[in-house]
């Protein structure tokens, strides 16, 4: 150890050997004349202290203050000096046991640094002063008796006088130090609070002058005690532990010297009665109204604890919570919610109002129906939609509660919103897995009987269409013209023909398209040779062609029969729509657009029905007959279609303008 520690650990010794013995002295004040009685002793308080804040290590400043004064006080009763030193050894032995082994139970089976916090760990304390004050009074006293300086008989009479002395003293001295030790930082602030404290103590002066006043004087304390019990049951209520150790240290510091100076007229068993009562009632309102205080103050701290608990989880929520007031102004969001809809984090929202964030179709709906039902029922929930400042719509799932005073008035509304995009975004995929499942087993169902078909009828359809060409030639070189025979081979040749388109269009849905063999394809191409194939029936049904095409169009990669072919199939959906219309005009326009190839199919046909819409690209699906067989359509040439552009790692769309026909829209990238 160095010497600067040593003569530091010397200086506490000093200091905390006459700190003994001047509070020794000043408890001596307070003793009743002509005894060394007293209700309080403050050194028990001191040491106890001491100990408990600098560790056993300084006990013996204890035990030499101890010395010290209890060496005087046998002086002072005419004893020699040596008998005065010896039985002054005894009681400091019992003095400075007293603080450490209070302090080693207090730190062995309860909680230090923590003392007055809760009420639990003030009766540990209590416990603990109580355990061990029994060793100084026991000790002591023996002394005394054994000393000569007290009869025998009356060993239970100080014995009890000592004890509760010590109790006392610890009970409201040793808090005031702790808390200061403990608790920092806690300081008399706020003028309000500061002129309430101030209150207190002018109140305990009153009261002081109250009970130990000329016209009470000669009633026993026991008798007038209560009133002080009003005023410090009211600062428990409005004090803190640490606040309420001064109040009840003045306390004392009043009740002892209001009882000491009132008891010169007292005879020697009524002053020893009111001696017990004070120190008992000094220690009674100690124990209780620091537990009291502790209590309200835990109850305090945890509410405090909660509501930030509380704060911290609104805060960092995913979800958005806000509070409404009852004029729909926010008076509060968390940031999830400023986030999600594009509000400042920092940024002052209490003037506006929470409908500004709900789309004009939802507004009516939360008024009529969210606030009006809360309002009734406390709560309602339901799903709806909220906007946010760069104009998008969010989904969510929203609870809105009611929140009322004590006269069932509603004051406020809290709501918390669930935001659906992703779940939305989810099932969305979710669907669209399943339609391209199911699309994928249709596709699976098609090349397995494509296979099978291709091998079993193509060929007999074959022979069908040979013959047929046979029979024609037969009939011209017999010079046979009848016409009821030749409308017969034509149907059926027809017929073997479209058997045929269907077993191709079968393979085409079924035949994977490989990126090895893409090409760069001009689109203006396609689109022109598709016209030119189509031609024929464009000129029977009389459409009438109007061609947009910004030229030169950037070329893409992929197959140019493939997109001829949905080109074909698209203008031949065309004219078969618009078949029975007034006005055949079918629109074809191309352009680039935003790193893409946009090609347009725009008829002036019958259009397509809301309910059609949904499964237009689905294989088998079909609403197209044909004039000349009256049978229905294939219902693959859209599938088709479908597979070939998203391929093409392209998008097609079709969309139903009422009363202006069908709008096909193919997306490509460039």
């Amino acid at each position: 150890m160095s010497i600067k520690k040593v003569l530091q650990y010397l200086a506490i010794l000093i200091g905390l050997s006459i700190l003994y013995f001047s509070s020794a002295q000043l408890g001596l004040l307070f003793s009743f004349q002509q005894t060394n009685a007293t209700p309080i002793w403050p050194p028990s308080g001191l040491a106890f202290a001491a100990i408990l804040l600098l560790g056993a290590r300084v006990w013996p400043g204890i035990f030499l203050g101890a010395i010290w004064i209890n060496t005087t006080i046998f002086l002072g009763q005419h004893l020699e000096m040596g008998p005065a030193l010896f039985f002054a050894t005894g009681i400091s032995i019992g003095n400075t046991l007293e603080a450490v082994v209070g302090a080693w139970i207090l730190k062995k089976f309860f909680q230090t640094s923590q003392l007055l916090d809760r009420p639990e760990h003030i009766i540990q304390f209590s416990i603990a002063a109580s355990l061990s004050c029994l060793i100084a009074s026991l000790v002591g006293t023996a002394i005394v008796c054994k000393a000569g300086t007290a009869p025998w008989v009356l060993f239970k009479h100080i014995w009890s006088n000592w004890w509760l002395g010590d109790v006392t003293s610890i009970l409201t001295l040793t808090p005031v130090w702790v808390m200061w030790r403990y608790y920092p930082s806690i300081r008399w602030t706020g003028l309000l609070k500061l002129g309430e404290e101030l209150f207190m103590l002018f109140g305990l002066f009153v009261i002081y002058q109250i009970v130990f006043g000329q016209a009470l004087s000669n009633n026993p304390f026991h008798n007038r005690s209560f009133v002080f019990i009003l005023i410090l049951l009211w600062a428990s209520i409005r004090f803190d532990p640490f606040k309420m150790t001064f109040f009840l240290f003045v306390t004392t510091i009043l009740i002892t010297w209001g009882t000491t100076k009132n008891a010169s007229s007292l005879s020697l068993a009524l002053l020893n009665k009111e001696l017990l009562f004070t120190q008992a009632f000094l220690s009674t309102i100690a124990l209780s109204f620091l537990s009291l205080s502790a209590s309200l103050s835990w109850r305090g701290k945890e509410a405090e604890d909660i509501r930030q608990r509380l704060a911290e989880i609104v805060e960092t929520a995913s979800d958005i919570i806000s509070i409404i007031g009852i004029d729909q102004k926010i008076l509060y969001m968390n940031p999830a919610g400023r986030r999600a809809l594009k509000i400042p984090l920092k940024g002052d929202i209490s003037q506006t109002f929470a409908n500004w964030y709900y789309p004009h179709w939802v507004r009516a709906l939360m008024e009529a129906k969210g606030i009006a039902h809360t309002t009734q029922k406390d709560i309602w929930s339901g799903e709806t939609t909220l906007l946010s400042q760069d104009g998008k719509e969010i989904p969510i799932w929203q609870i809105i509660i009611t929140h009322r005073d004590e006269n069932e008035k509603p004051t406020f509304f809290s709501t918390i919103a669930r935001d659906l995009s992703e779940k939305k975004e989810s099932e969305s995929i979710l669907r669209e897995s399943k339609k391209k499942l199911s699309e994928a087993q249709k596709l699976s169902m098609v090349g397995q009987l494509a296979s099978g078909v291709a091998h079993e009828i193509n060929n007999p359809l074959q022979a069908i269409r040979g013959n047929l060409e046979t029979m024609t030639l037969f009939l011209k070189e017999k010079g046979i013209t009848d016409t009821e025979i030749s409308e017969i081979i034509s149907d059926t040749e027809l017929a073997a023909h479209r058997c045929q388109q269907i077993v191709k269009d079968l393979l085409d849905l079924a035949r994977p398209t490989t990126k090895k063999e893409w090409e760069k394809v001009r689109i203006e191409e396609a689109l022109h040779e598709a016209l030119m194939l189509t031609g024929t029936e464009l000129n029977k049904e009389h459409v009438q062609i109007e061609q947009n095409i910004s030229f030169p169009l950037p070329p893409v990669n992929g197959h140019h029969r493939e997109l001829m072919q949905v080109f074909v199939n698209l203008i031949l959906n065309a004219t078969v729509a618009m078949t029975h219309a007034d006005e055949k005009c079918l629109r074809i326009s191309a352009f680039e657009e935003k790193g893409k190839l946009v090609i347009r199919f725009e008829d002036t046909g019958h259009g397509i029905g809301p309910d059609v819409l949904p499964h237009i690209f689905e294989p088998f699906f079909t609403t197209a007959y044909d004039d000349v067989s009256k049978n229905k359509g294939r219902g693959l040439g859209l599938s088709v279609c479908q597979r070939i552009i998203q391929s093409h790692h392209g998008e097609i769309k079709a969309e139903a303008q009422p009363d202006k026909g069908a709008l096909f829209t193919v997306t490509l990238p460039i």
